[in-house]
């Protein structure tokens, strides 16, 4: 037998590029199947995880899955604005803790979370190296924006502009980098957050400037006993430092500032159920989801796509399995003068039966290990290409 397995794989290796097409073609229907069950399941855990944190999410009417998407792993997404006049009234609602957030600025780039401290605490967020954003202008950022970007605490990270063609929109802030968080292989470790406060910055709706006394007369427009009207030349600052921190005022009304989302976290269910029953009750304007609801019904999509790449990777496999037979079939033929030689020179035909059959198995074989390795690099790859999807 051992003299047989030895011609058998001196046979697949001089047809090395018939045998390679072989392997390729059975590995492949092996591998799908068992990788994408794989990673399907790791993206299901992942997200459930990530939900469970969140008992409810507020937002503007729209897409619930745009709102969870983006307050939740910090997708970009249109989300339409809420106030300070809402998160105030679910503070005032008994058992309810709300937690504005605001989204849709970036940073060189990378998207700028602006949170409050208790996100931090929610999340289970520490920094590695330094302190989280304690004050306006400053910024942690993930652990991949501080590679790739070359970050680190005592750097400088300057905020995009809202809009580059319009002159009066407030300029670039430079922001202080006060932390950098540890590699959490989540959202994290692609965004940078600041303090709530600072993206009004980005507005324009909160900034500091000189005192109304050290402006020079000629950008002054008018005076009167309650107010000073300041030309629009007198320029903002572009960066909060204990100088000119106290100059920074808020020019709106505070119940009208804008939030993205608010995350809500409810003492009892009895305060969860109220909540979203008074606020999804249509005349409100706003809708509070359940985020392990919506990424239920976000994983029911996703099932129904993984059962048509199973369809297609069972279609795929009994094609191959049929062309390889062929080409098997085929290959006996083309060799019949060897198998006479062998017969000749005192192989039975039960030998040459085995001879066959070890030839089969050394390829069969060979696709389950391609498989295999294919399949232990995705296992090892899967939370960066969860994160890709």
């Amino acid at each position: 037998m051992s003299g047989l397995a030895w011609l058998a794989w001196q046979h697949a290796v001089y047809n090395r590029v018939q045998t390679a097409i072989l392997v390729v073609c059975l590995a492949i229907p092996m591998f799908v199947p068992v990788t994408s069950s794989s990673l399907v399941a790791h993206y299901e855990a992942t997200l459930r995880d990530r939900a469970a944190a969140v008992p409810l999410l507020a937002g503007r009417d729209g897409s619930r899955f745009d709102l969870t998407l983006a307050a939740l792993w910090f997708r970009e997404a249109e989300l339409d604005e809420l106030s300070m006049a809402e998160v105030e009234r679910m503070r005032e609602t008994e058992g309810i803790t709300p937690l504005p957030m605001r989204l849709g600025f970036t940073a060189r780039g990378v998207p700028v979370v602006g949170v409050t401290p208790e996100f931090f605490d929610l999340h289970g967020i520490r920094p590695v190296r330094g302190t989280l954003p304690l004050q306006l202008g400053e910024v942690v950022v993930g652990a991949d924006v501080a590679k790739d970007l070359a970050l680190d605490v005592g750097g400088v990270m300057f905020s995009d502009q809202v809009d580059h063609y319009d002159i009066s929109k407030p300029p670039s802030l430079a922001m202080d980098v006060v932390g950098v968080l540890p590699r959490r292989d989540g959202p994290e470790d692609d965004v940078v957050f600041v303090g709530l406060e600072t993206t009004w910055i980005f507005e324009g709706i909160v900034h500091g400037h000189a005192a109304t006394e050290e402006v020079d007369d000629a950008m002054v427009l008018g005076r009167n006993e309650q107010a000073v009207t300041l030309s629009g030349a007198v320029v903002e600052y572009q960066r909060v430092t204990p100088d000119n921190i106290e100059s920074f005022h808020i020019h709106a009304d505070p119940s009208a500032l804008p939030v993205s989302a608010i995350v809500l976290l409810p003492a009892t269910p009895k305060a969860a159920t109220l909540t979203k029953s008074h606020w999804n009750a249509g005349t409100t304007g706003v809708q509070i989801v359940v985020p392990t609801e919506v990424v239920e019904a976000l994983m029911q999509s996703v099932f129904r796509i993984k059962s048509l790449v199973d369809a297609l990777a069972f279609l795929l496999g009994a094609c191959t399995v049929v062309m390889t037979t062929v080409v098997i079939v085929l290959s006996l033929r083309l060799r019949a003068r060897e198998i006479e030689t062998l017969h000749r020179i005192g192989c039975g035909r039960r030998a040459v039966g085995w001879l066959c059959g070890l030839e089969i198995l050394a390829i069969v074989v060979l696709a389950a290990l391609v498989a295999a390795i294919g399949f232990g690099l995705a296992v090892l790859w899967l939370p960066d290409l969860v994160r890709m999807l």
